[in-house]
Protein backbone atom coordinates (compact mmCIF):
# COMPACT_ATOMS: atom_id res chain seq x y z
CA UNK A 1 0.00 0.00 0.00
CA UNK A 2 1.72 3.64 -1.34
CA UNK A 3 0.61 4.93 2.11
CA UNK A 4 2.43 2.51 4.32
CA UNK A 5 5.49 3.86 6.16
CA UNK A 6 8.78 1.96 4.39
CA UNK A 7 11.08 2.95 6.72
CA UNK A 8 12.77 0.03 8.05
CA UNK A 9 12.65 2.03 11.27
CA UNK A 10 9.05 2.55 11.16
CA UNK A 11 8.57 -1.04 10.69
CA UNK A 12 10.63 -2.36 13.64
CA UNK A 13 9.48 -0.47 15.70
CA UNK A 14 5.57 -1.41 14.80
CA UNK A 15 6.51 -5.34 15.28
CA UNK A 16 8.87 -4.79 18.43
CA UNK A 17 5.49 -3.07 20.07
CA UNK A 18 6.73 -3.32 23.33
CA UNK A 19 6.38 -7.08 25.25
CA UNK A 20 5.05 -5.33 28.33
CA UNK A 21 1.62 -5.28 25.86
CA UNK A 22 2.02 -9.06 24.62
CA UNK A 23 -0.86 -10.42 24.88
CA UNK A 24 0.46 -12.87 27.63
CA UNK A 25 -0.02 -9.65 30.27
CA UNK A 26 -2.43 -10.13 32.95
CA UNK A 27 -6.33 -9.92 32.49
CA UNK A 28 -6.79 -7.54 34.71
CA UNK A 29 -3.95 -5.28 32.53
CA UNK A 30 -6.26 -5.64 29.96
CA UNK A 31 -9.00 -4.45 31.99
CA UNK A 32 -7.41 -1.25 32.47
CA UNK A 33 -6.46 -0.93 29.07
CA UNK A 34 -10.01 -1.07 27.97
CA UNK A 35 -10.72 2.12 29.72
CA UNK A 36 -8.75 3.84 27.70
CA UNK A 37 -10.70 6.17 26.27
CA UNK A 38 -9.93 9.56 25.18
CA UNK A 39 -8.31 12.46 27.33
CA UNK A 40 -10.15 15.42 27.49
CA UNK A 41 -8.94 19.24 28.39
CA UNK A 42 -8.93 19.78 32.08
CA UNK A 43 -12.60 20.91 33.08
CA UNK A 44 -14.03 23.93 32.19
CA UNK A 45 -11.43 24.51 29.59
CA UNK A 46 -12.58 26.52 26.06
CA UNK A 47 -10.58 25.65 23.20
CA UNK A 48 -11.08 28.25 20.30
CA UNK A 49 -10.23 26.36 16.56
CA UNK A 50 -10.11 28.27 13.53
CA UNK A 51 -13.00 26.03 11.36
CA UNK A 52 -11.92 25.42 7.76
CA UNK A 53 -12.70 27.74 5.04
CA UNK A 54 -12.87 26.01 1.36
CA UNK A 55 -12.93 26.66 -2.36
CA UNK A 56 -13.93 24.04 -4.16
CA UNK A 57 -14.03 25.31 -8.13
CA UNK A 58 -13.33 24.59 -11.52
CA UNK A 59 -9.85 26.18 -12.22
CA UNK A 60 -11.47 28.36 -14.18
CA UNK A 61 -14.08 29.38 -11.94
CA UNK A 62 -11.52 29.59 -9.23
CA UNK A 63 -9.91 32.23 -11.12
CA UNK A 64 -12.68 34.32 -11.59
CA UNK A 65 -13.14 34.98 -8.26
CA UNK A 66 -13.92 38.83 -8.04
CA UNK A 67 -11.53 40.25 -4.77
CA UNK A 68 -11.19 43.60 -4.70
CA UNK A 69 -7.84 45.54 -5.53
CA UNK A 70 -6.61 41.68 -6.47
CA UNK A 71 -6.00 41.25 -10.15
CA UNK A 72 -6.86 37.49 -10.64
CA UNK A 73 -5.47 35.64 -13.61
CA UNK A 74 -7.08 34.07 -15.94
CA UNK A 75 -6.79 30.39 -16.99
CA UNK A 76 -9.03 30.06 -19.99
CA UNK A 77 -4.96 30.37 -22.21
CA UNK A 78 -3.47 27.38 -20.79
CA UNK A 79 -0.81 26.61 -22.47
CA UNK A 80 0.59 23.34 -23.73
CA UNK A 81 4.50 22.42 -21.84
CA UNK A 82 4.98 18.99 -23.16
CA UNK A 83 3.11 16.37 -25.06
CA UNK A 84 0.07 16.19 -24.03
CA UNK A 85 0.39 18.53 -20.67
CA UNK A 86 -1.77 21.45 -19.94
CA UNK A 87 -0.44 23.87 -17.40
CA UNK A 88 -2.68 26.91 -16.09
CA UNK A 89 -1.92 30.47 -15.83
CA UNK A 90 -0.96 31.88 -12.26
CA UNK A 91 -4.18 31.99 -10.15
CA UNK A 92 -4.35 34.53 -6.88
CA UNK A 93 -7.20 33.68 -4.85
CA UNK A 94 -9.26 35.19 -1.90
CA UNK A 95 -7.90 32.52 -0.06
CA UNK A 96 -5.12 31.89 2.33
CA UNK A 97 -5.33 28.26 2.09
CA UNK A 98 -2.97 25.76 3.84
CA UNK A 99 -4.19 22.12 1.80
CA UNK A 100 -4.51 21.79 -2.20
CA UNK A 101 -6.15 18.93 -3.21
CA UNK A 102 -7.31 18.02 -6.72
CA UNK A 103 -9.92 15.84 -8.59
CA UNK A 104 -9.29 15.15 -12.37
CA UNK A 105 -10.78 13.32 -14.97
CA UNK A 106 -10.14 9.39 -14.90
CA UNK A 107 -7.72 9.51 -17.50
CA UNK A 108 -4.90 12.07 -15.84
CA UNK A 109 -2.19 10.42 -15.35
CA UNK A 110 -0.12 13.12 -13.06
CA UNK A 111 -0.83 16.15 -11.46
CA UNK A 112 1.43 18.61 -10.29
CA UNK A 113 1.26 21.98 -7.87
CA UNK A 114 3.15 24.71 -7.24
CA UNK A 115 2.15 27.68 -4.43
CA UNK A 116 3.90 30.96 -3.66
CA UNK A 117 2.58 33.19 -0.46
CA UNK A 118 3.40 36.05 -2.88
CA UNK A 119 7.08 36.28 -2.22
CA UNK A 120 8.55 32.88 -2.55
CA UNK A 121 7.52 29.77 -4.98
CA UNK A 122 7.54 26.56 -3.65
CA UNK A 123 8.87 23.49 -6.23
CA UNK A 124 6.94 21.99 -8.68
CA UNK A 125 5.33 19.34 -6.42
CA UNK A 126 3.89 16.00 -7.49
CA UNK A 127 0.46 15.44 -6.08
CA UNK A 128 0.06 11.49 -5.56
CA UNK A 129 -3.43 10.16 -6.95
CA UNK A 130 -5.21 7.73 -4.63
CA UNK A 131 -5.38 3.94 -6.18
CA UNK A 132 -7.52 1.18 -5.52
CA UNK A 133 -5.47 0.29 -1.62
CA UNK A 134 -6.83 3.60 -0.84
CA UNK A 135 -9.97 4.50 0.90
CA UNK A 136 -13.33 2.30 2.10
CA UNK A 137 -13.60 -1.22 1.57
CA UNK A 138 -15.46 -1.95 -2.03
CA UNK A 139 -18.94 -2.54 -1.85
CA UNK A 140 -19.39 -0.65 1.28
CA UNK A 141 -22.04 2.37 1.75
CA UNK A 142 -19.21 4.64 2.26
CA UNK A 143 -17.38 3.25 -1.31
CA UNK A 144 -20.50 3.90 -3.06
CA UNK A 145 -20.64 7.23 -1.43
CA UNK A 146 -17.18 8.23 -2.37
CA UNK A 147 -17.82 6.73 -5.65
CA UNK A 148 -20.70 9.34 -6.70
CA UNK A 149 -18.28 11.82 -5.44
CA UNK A 150 -16.00 11.91 -7.53
CA UNK A 151 -18.17 10.82 -10.54
CA UNK A 152 -15.95 8.78 -12.57
CA UNK A 153 -12.86 10.69 -11.53
CA UNK A 154 -10.00 10.48 -9.58
CA UNK A 155 -8.65 12.69 -6.70
CA UNK A 156 -5.38 13.55 -5.20
CA UNK A 157 -4.13 13.06 -1.98
CA UNK A 158 -4.22 16.25 -0.30
CA UNK A 159 -1.24 18.22 -0.37
CA UNK A 160 0.05 20.82 2.61
CA UNK A 161 1.39 23.95 1.23
CA UNK A 162 1.92 26.14 4.73
CA UNK A 163 0.55 29.32 3.79
CA UNK A 164 0.27 30.29 0.10
CA UNK A 165 -2.20 32.99 -1.87
CA UNK A 166 -1.20 31.89 -5.41
CA UNK A 167 -1.44 28.46 -6.84
CA UNK A 168 -0.86 26.91 -10.41
CA UNK A 169 -1.25 23.56 -11.82
CA UNK A 170 -0.12 20.73 -14.52
CA UNK A 171 -1.74 17.78 -15.72
CA UNK A 172 -0.68 15.09 -18.03
CA UNK A 173 -3.35 13.40 -20.29
CA UNK A 174 -6.03 15.87 -19.55
CA UNK A 175 -6.67 19.33 -19.61
CA UNK A 176 -5.99 22.00 -16.75
CA UNK A 177 -9.93 23.15 -17.47
CA UNK A 178 -11.29 19.82 -16.69
CA UNK A 179 -9.68 19.62 -12.88
CA UNK A 180 -11.90 20.29 -10.29
CA UNK A 181 -9.65 21.66 -7.01
CA UNK A 182 -10.06 22.23 -3.39
CA UNK A 183 -8.27 24.58 -1.18
CA UNK A 184 -8.53 24.56 2.83
CA UNK A 185 -7.74 27.35 4.94
CA UNK A 186 -7.57 25.82 8.48
CA UNK A 187 -5.37 27.98 9.98
CA UNK A 188 -7.44 31.12 9.89
CA UNK A 189 -5.38 32.68 8.06
CA UNK A 190 -8.23 34.33 6.16
CA UNK A 191 -9.97 35.67 9.03
CA UNK A 192 -11.83 32.83 10.71
CA UNK A 193 -14.74 31.51 10.90
CA UNK A 194 -13.78 30.12 14.56
CA UNK A 195 -14.78 27.06 16.54
CA UNK A 196 -15.34 27.55 20.36
CA UNK A 197 -15.30 24.10 22.26
CA UNK A 198 -16.19 24.03 26.28
CA UNK A 199 -15.27 20.57 27.40
CA UNK A 200 -15.97 19.43 30.92
CA UNK A 201 -14.91 16.07 31.07
CA UNK A 202 -11.86 15.06 33.23
CA UNK A 203 -8.60 14.43 31.99
CA UNK A 204 -7.75 11.66 33.80
CA UNK A 205 -9.33 8.32 32.53
CA UNK A 206 -5.98 7.45 30.54
CA UNK A 207 -3.84 8.30 33.21
CA UNK A 208 -3.21 4.46 34.42
CA UNK A 209 -2.45 3.74 30.71
CA UNK A 210 0.15 6.28 30.35
CA UNK A 211 -0.97 7.33 27.32
CA UNK A 212 -2.80 11.00 26.38
CA UNK A 213 -4.79 10.67 23.22
CA UNK A 214 -6.09 14.11 21.67
CA UNK A 215 -9.89 14.42 21.19
CA UNK A 216 -11.64 15.06 18.51
CA UNK A 217 -13.01 18.09 19.70
CA UNK A 218 -9.43 19.19 21.10
CA UNK A 219 -8.06 19.09 17.44
CA UNK A 220 -11.10 21.03 16.44
CA UNK A 221 -13.47 18.25 14.12
CA UNK A 222 -16.46 19.82 13.14
CA UNK A 223 -18.64 16.47 14.06
CA UNK A 224 -21.62 17.59 11.40
CA UNK A 225 -19.61 17.02 8.73
CA UNK A 226 -19.54 13.12 9.45
CA UNK A 227 -21.31 11.01 7.52
CA UNK A 228 -23.74 8.50 9.86
CA UNK A 229 -22.53 6.48 12.92
CA UNK A 230 -19.20 4.99 13.09
CA UNK A 231 -19.55 0.74 11.83
CA UNK A 232 -17.61 -1.83 14.01
CA UNK A 233 -15.93 -4.89 13.25
CA UNK A 234 -16.38 -8.12 15.55
CA UNK A 235 -12.85 -7.70 16.44
CA UNK A 236 -9.67 -6.50 15.23
CA UNK A 237 -6.79 -8.81 14.17
CA UNK A 238 -4.35 -6.70 12.63
CA UNK A 239 -2.88 -2.88 12.29
CA UNK A 240 -1.40 -1.06 9.36
CA UNK A 241 1.10 1.78 9.86
CA UNK A 242 0.81 4.50 7.55
CA UNK A 243 2.20 7.93 7.04
CA UNK A 244 0.22 10.66 5.29
CA UNK A 245 2.47 12.08 2.60
CA UNK A 246 0.83 15.09 2.77
CA UNK A 247 4.04 16.22 0.19
CA UNK A 248 6.82 15.21 -1.34
CA UNK A 249 8.78 18.27 -0.27
CA UNK A 250 10.78 16.93 2.76
CA UNK A 251 10.78 20.32 4.34
CA UNK A 252 7.14 20.83 3.94
CA UNK A 253 5.43 17.29 4.97
CA UNK A 254 8.15 16.86 7.91
CA UNK A 255 8.34 20.61 9.00
CA UNK A 256 5.00 21.70 10.29
CA UNK A 257 5.03 23.16 13.34
CA UNK A 258 3.00 22.36 16.71
CA UNK A 259 0.35 24.60 16.11
CA UNK A 260 0.25 23.51 12.69
CA UNK A 261 -0.72 19.85 13.20
CA UNK A 262 -3.88 20.45 14.27
CA UNK A 263 -4.55 22.33 11.71
CA UNK A 264 -3.19 19.16 9.22
CA UNK A 265 -6.01 17.32 10.76
CA UNK A 266 -8.78 19.39 10.47
CA UNK A 267 -7.86 19.89 6.66
CA UNK A 268 -7.22 15.78 5.80
CA UNK A 269 -10.64 15.11 7.74
CA UNK A 270 -12.36 18.17 5.78
CA UNK A 271 -10.88 16.47 2.02
CA UNK A 272 -12.02 13.12 3.19
CA UNK A 273 -15.56 13.95 3.99
CA UNK A 274 -16.43 16.69 2.20
CA UNK A 275 -14.63 16.02 -1.65
CA UNK A 276 -13.99 12.27 -1.18
CA UNK A 277 -17.11 11.29 0.05
CA UNK A 278 -15.25 9.01 3.10
CA UNK A 279 -17.88 9.11 6.12
CA UNK A 280 -14.95 10.26 8.53
CA UNK A 281 -11.25 10.74 8.34
CA UNK A 282 -9.87 7.72 6.79
CA UNK A 283 -7.38 7.09 9.94
CA UNK A 284 -7.87 5.47 13.36
CA UNK A 285 -5.28 6.96 14.85
CA UNK A 286 -2.61 9.83 13.76
CA UNK A 287 0.42 10.25 15.21
CA UNK A 288 2.58 14.31 15.01
CA UNK A 289 6.12 14.07 14.57
CA UNK A 290 5.93 15.73 18.42
CA UNK A 291 4.96 12.07 19.17
CA UNK A 292 1.41 13.64 19.99
CA UNK A 293 -1.51 10.83 19.70
CA UNK A 294 -4.61 12.31 18.19
CA UNK A 295 -8.03 10.62 17.97
CA UNK A 296 -8.99 10.10 14.38
CA UNK A 297 -12.05 8.24 13.09
CA UNK A 298 -14.74 8.54 15.58
CA UNK A 299 -16.12 5.92 17.51
CA UNK A 300 -13.57 5.54 20.59
CA UNK A 301 -9.69 4.42 20.51
CA UNK A 302 -10.28 1.54 22.54
CA UNK A 303 -12.89 -0.38 20.29
CA UNK A 304 -13.19 -2.06 16.90
CA UNK A 305 -14.04 1.14 14.48
CA UNK A 306 -13.85 0.43 10.56
CA UNK A 307 -11.62 2.54 8.91
CA UNK A 308 -10.84 3.92 5.51
CA UNK A 309 -7.46 3.50 5.22
CA UNK A 310 -6.64 0.27 3.04
CA UNK A 311 -9.16 -0.49 0.96
CA UNK A 312 -10.03 -4.85 1.41
CA UNK A 313 -8.58 -4.68 5.05
CA UNK A 314 -10.34 -2.06 7.03
CA UNK A 315 -12.49 -4.36 8.69
CA UNK A 316 -10.88 -6.12 11.52
CA UNK A 317 -8.09 -3.33 11.34
CA UNK A 318 -7.11 -0.31 12.68
CA UNK A 319 -4.75 2.26 10.82
CA UNK A 320 -2.80 4.45 12.59
CA UNK A 321 -0.61 7.19 10.30
CA UNK A 322 2.52 9.20 11.50
CA UNK A 323 2.19 12.89 9.78
CA UNK A 324 4.76 13.58 7.18
CA UNK A 325 6.63 11.88 4.37
CA UNK A 326 8.72 8.90 5.59
CA UNK A 327 9.75 7.63 2.26
CA UNK A 328 13.06 8.78 2.48
CA UNK A 329 14.01 9.55 5.98
CA UNK A 330 13.97 8.34 9.21
CA UNK A 331 10.73 8.88 11.60
CA UNK A 332 11.47 11.09 14.80
CA UNK A 333 12.23 9.28 18.23
CA UNK A 334 9.32 10.67 19.57
CA UNK A 335 6.70 9.56 16.72
CA UNK A 336 8.30 5.87 16.70
CA UNK A 337 7.57 5.78 20.44
CA UNK A 338 4.13 6.90 20.59
CA UNK A 339 3.99 4.32 17.22
CA UNK A 340 4.74 1.74 19.44
CA UNK A 341 3.06 2.76 22.57
CA UNK A 342 -0.61 2.87 20.50
CA UNK A 343 -0.02 -0.33 18.11
CA UNK A 344 1.19 -2.13 22.23
CA UNK A 345 -2.18 -0.70 23.37
CA UNK A 346 -4.41 -1.58 20.35
CA UNK A 347 -2.90 -5.37 20.22
CA UNK A 348 -3.49 -5.62 24.30
CA UNK A 349 -7.34 -4.16 24.08
CA UNK A 350 -7.74 -6.85 21.11
CA UNK A 351 -5.80 -9.63 21.96
CA UNK A 352 -3.41 -8.91 19.15
CA UNK A 353 0.53 -11.03 19.37
CA UNK A 354 2.24 -8.08 17.80
CA UNK A 355 4.63 -10.60 16.24
CA UNK A 356 2.33 -13.38 14.98
CA UNK A 357 0.05 -14.10 11.96
CA UNK A 358 -3.39 -13.74 11.55
CA UNK A 359 -5.79 -15.59 8.37
CA UNK A 360 -8.67 -13.59 9.41
CA UNK A 361 -8.81 -10.92 7.40
CA UNK A 362 -9.16 -10.92 3.00
CA UNK A 363 -9.02 -14.21 1.96
CA UNK A 364 -7.93 -16.14 4.54
CA UNK A 365 -4.90 -15.55 3.60
CA UNK A 366 -1.87 -15.60 6.29
CA UNK A 367 -0.94 -12.25 7.10
CA UNK A 368 1.67 -10.28 9.73
CA UNK A 369 -0.15 -8.63 12.44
Amino acid sequence: MDQVARGAGVAAAAIRADRRWRVGRTVALATVLALVLTVFPPAGQVIVHAHPKVLTEDLADLAEVDTPGVKIAEVRTSEAVANATSRSEIIETELTFNMVGVVAPADATALRARTSDGETWSAWTELELYDDEDGPDEGSEEYEDAEDRLNGGVATEPLWVGEATLIQLEVDDAHVSDLETTLIDAMGSSGGPTVRIYETRPANEADAAEIDVVSRAAWGADESLRNGSPRYARDVHMGVVHHTAHSPNLSVANGYSRAEAPAIMRSMYHYHTQRLGWSDLGYNVVIDRFGTIYEGRAGGFERSVIGAHASGFNTGSFGVSVMGNFLETQAPAAALASLEKVIGIKSAIHGIDPEGWTNEMSGSTWRPT
